[in-house]
């Protein structure tokens, strides 16, 4: 063969990769019915008809277990159509483990039997010549060794599989050979045969959008404290926090379907992009926390806010995950105070307290951001950038029941779960399961026409274990009780600031801190995690912003504890606030205290 006819060899093949790949991307899919009915709902898949004959299967049309394969090369995504499927597109996958347990796998829909060729195009260094691979179509598998090759050269590789019955096949790859072949770049597969002709290349969203459901007791509409027990029943991984008027309070399941080990107590103060922090008497910020190794910190990714680190409440990993989250309101903010309930040992835990101030333009109260009640309502997602996070065909599915409680002092059953209406058919639904619980769930390939968005289900019989009266009486406590305070003996330069503790707990020891302004819960850090770098949380802690004074650690006893203030500024008028620390946990006082020093 010639150089010229290599040359027009070698151009027809990349432009036909060019042209099925703007086949495959460009080929708008169609919603078509499976015939079956689930969840009280028809069933669709989102099919791609198969062009000229033949499917192309890329980097941006399948999906890959996490951390098996990693989508590189990226691009823009060709039309609006695809960009609601996968927000980027991407030239080529390659691996990303040394050893690949997991697959990345395509959908087809074929309507009638016959065969299927299949032929990669995959680029192959010298270095991964030899690497074994596994290519499956359903239940039929074939080892194959990869060979050095081109993306435009295919992989010598002769291989014909047989449908027999119509329905929904997978076409999956997987490398065997225990070496890392980084360098092997898979840029398409394509099929062709007689089970393609009328076939289609089923579509979902890369990861699962997230669905958001709303609760109600019927018989509480407006509460001011509420319990909810969550599961995961999926063997899927996934995030479904309660959603709260502050931010998110809730944990992430595993794909073992046990809890993941933290909680996440978010307390929202700045939108992403936002280029400074609310002023400090405006900010969200943590008062007490039920472990005393347990951090007052923050977090800077996709807005910035505070939270708890340092501490897995749930490290047990139990099945379900049990929270509370009470609201108490005064003039000027609103107090949340959540709790997460140990199956261990039987018991609730205070895992954060929080307050959020009053929405205030200027100088002016312009009301309340937030009702005077707890709205209650969840969400469940799957977080990842789309050339890692590649799940969107896996159903996560969640259970969860709850109750509310009010000035009545019962616990009242959700009976009434509600969701957005997608208005085209979406692998999203709800459902009512059994004695009290509801599901919702989100991803999968099958798609569901739901008319029902709204769910009711009977109060089941009882009271879990949790919520028996001397269980949940722990609902209502702190690791520590604070009194009346005051400053004396207040000269130029120095005074007696006077705390007494009602209930001090074991072991306990104060620092009172001080200064020109209220500080808040506000203390100099000497480090930040990694993800507090980013955002305005570096603003959150600047000097002008956090106590620039303190006593030393000292212990403290129930009663009334005094605290001498040395060299201070005379005529300056300061704020202080006691922090203590026990056994039970750590927690400031709930409002700041202020006198004037005198005047030389």
């Amino acid at each position: 063969m010639t150089h010229f006819e290599c040359s027009i060899k070698r151009l027809t093949v990349v432009s036909w990769l060019v042209v099925c790949w703007s086949m495959n991307v460009s080929a708008e899919s169609q919603f078509f019915k499976t015939g079956e009915q689930r969840h009280g709902a028809d069933v669709y898949q989102l099919g791609e008809p198969a062009r000229a004959g033949a499917i192309v299967l890329d980097a941006n049309n399948g999906f890959f277990d996490r951390g098996v394969f990693i989508a590189d090369g990226r691009r823009p995504a060709p039309s609006d159509s695809e960009k609601a499927l996968i927000h980027a597109h991407f030239t080529h996958l390659v691996a990303a483990e040394k050893e690949s347990l997991g697959t990345a796998h395509w959908y087809l829909w074929i309507p009638k039997a016959g065969d299927v060729d299949l032929v990669a195009h995959w680029k192959v260094p010298p270095s991964d010549h030899g690497v074994q691979w596994e290519v499956r179509l359903d239940n039929d598998v074939r080892k194959v060794v990869a060979g050095t090759s081109s993306e435009t050269t295919p992989q010598k590789w002769d291989l014909k599989f047989s449908v027999k019955q119509p329905g929904r096949h997978t076409i999956s790859i997987r490398k065997l050979t225990d070496r890392i072949a980084k360098g092997t770049e898979i840029h398409g597969i394509r099929l062709t045969g007689r089970a393609i002709v009328d076939a289609s290349l089923l579509r979902a969203r890369w990861r699962p959008a997230a669905i958001h459901t709303q609760y109600s007791a019927s018989t509480c509409p407006q509460t001011k404290m509420w319990v909810f027990e969550s599961q995961n029943i999926s063997d899927y991984g996934s995030y479904s926090p309660i959603t709260t008027p502050f931010g998110y309070f809730g944990g992430s399941f595993d794909a073992d379907r046990t809890a993941n080990g933290g909680m996440n107590f978010s307390m929202w103060a700045a939108r992403s992009g936002a280029k400074s922090a609310p002023p400090l008497h405006q900010m969200p910020h943590l008062l007490a926390t039920g472990n005393p190794q347990a951090e007052f910190g923050g977090f800077g990714h996709e807005g910035s806010g505070v939270k708890i680190r340092n501490w897995e409440p749930l490290n047990h990993h139990p099945r379900s995950i049990i929270q509370a989250l009470r609201m108490d309101i005064d003039e000027n903010s609103r107090l949340y105070s959540g709790y997460v309930f140990d199956d261990r040992d039987n018991r609730w835990v205070l895992y954060a307290v929080g307050r959020k101030p009053n929405k205030v333009t200027g100088d002016r109260k312009t009301g309340p951001q937030d009702p005077d009640w707890l709205r209650m309502s969840s969400f469940c997602e799957i977080p990842g950038p789309a050339e890692r996070e590649r799940t969107g065909d896996r159903p996560r599915v969640i259970r969860r029941r709850g109750w509310a409680y009010n000035a009545d002092r019962q616990w009242h059953p959700v009976d009434h779960q509600t969701t957005r209406s997608p208005g085209t058919p979406s692998n999203r639904y709800i459902a009512a399961a059994e004695d009290g619980w509801f599901v919702m769930s989100t991803g999968g390939m099958e798609m569901f026409d739901q008319k029902t968005i709204e769910v009711k289900q009977p109060a089941p019989g009882g009271l879990p274990p949790y919520l028996q009266s001397d269980i949940a009486a722990k609902l209502f406590e702190y690791p520590a009780e604070f009194g009346k305070h005051s400053a004396e003996h207040i000269a130029q330069t120095s005074a007696q600031v006077n705390y007494e503790l009602l209930d001090v707990g074991e072991n306990a020891t104060a620092v009172l801190y001080y200064g020109p302004q209220d500080c808040l819960s506000f203390v100099p850090r000497d480090d930040f995690h990694a993800t507090e770098r980013k955002g305005v949380i570096d603003k959150v802690y600047s000097m002008d912003r956090v106590w620039p004074a303190w006593t030393k650690s000292t212990p403290v006893e129930k009663g009334v504890n005094n605290f001498t203030l040395i060299n201070l500024k005379p005529d300056t008028e300061y704020f202080y606030r006691l922090f203590v620390t026990n056994n039970a946990g750590k927690i400031w006082s709930f409002d700041a205290g202020k006198f004037q020093t005198k005047r030389e």
